[in-house]
């Protein structure tokens, strides 16, 4: 699932500056062991900012705004630290579809692995499945 907003990382607590407003906007995924994560960026972004949200990755959600295209998320970070993903210039109805999918992962933890996201890994295509179809032996 790609959407096309602004972003901003901001870490708190930590010697680190904001991030420059991102454009490319994010994409929810799943990494190798089928956690839900969350890359600043597009597929075509060289190094994203990538997060996992899962296993208490989401402190809070801050969405009273995503009517107007805004939404903010609250993450902990590994080791203790927070960071705060600004997102603004957001198309309404797939900001209200995400942040439903993060009340989902930080309310039931353990539906999780159900909800169903569009890419399954950064910057790869997921394979058809016609791609594997088997061989009958008809002769």
């Amino acid at each position: 699932m790609h959407i096309q907003c602004q972003t901003v990382v901001d870490h708190v607590i930590q010697a680190r500056k904001s991030t420059r407003p991102n454009k490319k906007g994010f994409m929810l995924f799943r990494d190798g062991r089928g956690m839900i994560c969350l890359a600043i960026g597009d597929e075509k972004t060289a190094n994203p900012t990538i997060f996992k949200l899962e296993n208490k990755g989401i402190g809070k959600i801050y969405s009273a705004f995503v009517g107007e295209g805004k939404c903010s998320l609250e993450l902990n970070l590994p080791g203790g630290g927070k960071a705060n993903v600004l997102i603004s210039g957001g198309e309404p109805s797939e900001l209200k579809h995400f942040t439903e999918i993060c009340q989902t992962i930080l309310q039931f933890p353990e539906k999780a692995h159900e909800l169903r996201i569009n890419s399954q890994s950064f910057g790869k295509k997921k394979p058809e499945e016609d791609e594997y179809e088997s061989e009958s032996d008809d002769e």
